[in-house]
């Protein structure tokens, strides 16, 4: 069983500058390096647009799922349930569930769905999660980085301290990338979840430019065993 202290609370990391709100990730600046010219063209259109006030018809925006990684790059608190068979991540935003197996092999076939298939393993403090079967309807982040469905994402999730805990994420796409992708994302104790409806509140059709996220980044997520 993954070595967690007892109701943990965090949400994303941020700061604001110039009005924005930005999460404490890094490796997502290695994008011109890492991805394909068809890609990166798709990439660079959404930037295009959205600097225009145009919203890119992302899956988050249409109230579909976010999908893996870019899960974890959303600024919504979530919550992990772990047990010694498995390890539950529960987003506010539209209650999300991934569904990690532990100590288990991947199935000789895999059906593409929005957060694929995770297995777990505990190394030390570490859980490790690797996942396999992403369908490509979703992107890397909010950025609309593309991928394809040959994606393979492997998380190392760690406690730093009392208050932070950190993934630090390798991603592997032969049809999208030129080389693995690592990023890194970190947490800080918060609060707890409310209730979130995608079909409720339109906030993500507005550009994240002109976003007010002061109500949807007041709670973060904890970490219990169950």
């Amino acid at each position: 069983t993954w070595n967690i202290p007892g109701d943990f609370r965090a949400g994303s990391s941020l700061e604001r500058d110039r009005g924005l709100l930005k999460s404490s990730h890094k490796g997502w600046e290695e994008r011109d390096s890492i991805l394909q010219p068809w890609a990166l063209d798709l990439a660079k259109q959404v930037m295009v647009d959205t600097s225009k006030g145009e919203p890119w018809a992302s899956s988050t925006g249409n109230c579909y799922l976010d999908g893996l990684p870019a899960i974890n790059d959303q600024l919504a608190p979530f919550q992990i349930f772990v047990t010694s068979a498995k390890v539950a991540f529960v987003s506010q935003l539209n209650l999300q569930v991934r569904h990690i197996h532990m100590n288990q092999s991947h199935p000789p076939e895999v059906r593409h769905t929005w957060f694929g298939h995770s297995v777990g393993r505990c190394e030390g403090a570490t859980l490790v999660i690797d996942t396999v079967g992403l369908t490509d309807r979703s992107s890397l982040n909010w950025d609309g980085i593309p991928h394809t469905s040959a994606l393979h994402v492997v998380e190392r999730w760690r406690i730093i301290d009392n208050d932070r805990l950190e993934v630090q994420m390798t991603l592997d796409d032969p049809g999208a990338f030129v080389k693995p992708w690592n990023v890194r994302k970190s947490f800080q104790r918060w609060g707890d979840l409310v209730e979130y409806v995608c079909a409720e509140d339109t906030v993500h059709t507005v550009p994240p430019h002109e976003q007010d996220w002061s109500s949807h980044v007041s709670t973060g997520f904890s970490i219990d065993e169950y």
